[in-house]
């Protein structure tokens, strides 16, 4: 029988050759099982976005095609009901999803807003939208009844809004409508005494106040 230099037959060096080159190493078969069900994971996650995770967030974009009596929309609130309320330069508008409602400024109606310029929105706990103007004081429209409240600066009056130009609107967590003004500081709404009064604390300016507060 012939022998090779390794002391070996010819036949079955061949055949353990060959059987080398058919069979992978263990490492390899692991490693191509761990990037297939990697594939397989990606392409599972990303079926899932796009059947599940597109349908939960939807952008609209609207404008004054679409009902909006202005175009610039100085703030947005919603009610618990589900009503968007914007302000807008031209109106107060409410959106239910599908159609749009324009409260304004109307001279012959006193059930009407102060002022159709928007500047501010806030929405208290007891469903009391409140819409600033920025020169022409403040609306409190109570949504159970859409009735609306006007409110104005008295001269002389320390419980009456201090200044008709508002700036901005807060409600704190107790449910405190906050009303920044442009020159006159910042004042509390009481609700018990309709009244408006002072923070119990000094600001060392009055000029364009905002205020930030922590609601959590």
């Amino acid at each position: 029988m012939a022998v090779n230099r390794l002391g070996s037959p010819p036949e079955r060096t061949r055949s353990m050759r060959g059987d080398r080159r058919e069979d992978p190493p263990a490492r390899r078969q692991h490693a191509l099982g761990q990037w297939l069900c990697a594939c397989l994971f990606l392409c599972w996650s990303s079926f899932a976005f796009a059947l599940h995770g597109s349908d939960r967030i939807r952008f609209r974009t609207m404008a004054e095609e679409a009902g909006l009596p202005q175009s610039s929309v100085s703030a947005i609130v919603q009610d618990e009901l589900g009503f968007v309320w914007m302000g807008t330069q031209d109106g107060l508008v409410r959106f239910d999803g599908e159609e749009v409602r324009v409260l304004r400024h109307e001279r012959t109606d006193p059930n009407s807003l102060v002022d159709s310029y928007v500047q501010a929105l806030a929405l208290t706990p007891d469903q009391q939208l409140w819409s600033g103007s920025p020169a022409l004081g403040l609306s409190r429209i109570d949504l159970r009844s859409m009735r609306v409240f006007r409110y104005y600066a008295e001269r002389g009056s320390n419980q009456s809004l201090a200044e008709d130009g508002i700036t901005a609107l807060t409600v704190d967590r107790q449910g405190r409508l906050w009303v920044s003004t442009r020159t006159a500081g910042v004042q509390i709404y009481d609700a018990e005494s309709d009244q408006f009064l002072p923070p119990p604390f000094d600001l060392p300016w009055k000029r364009r106040q905002r205020v930030l507060i922590d609601t959590q």
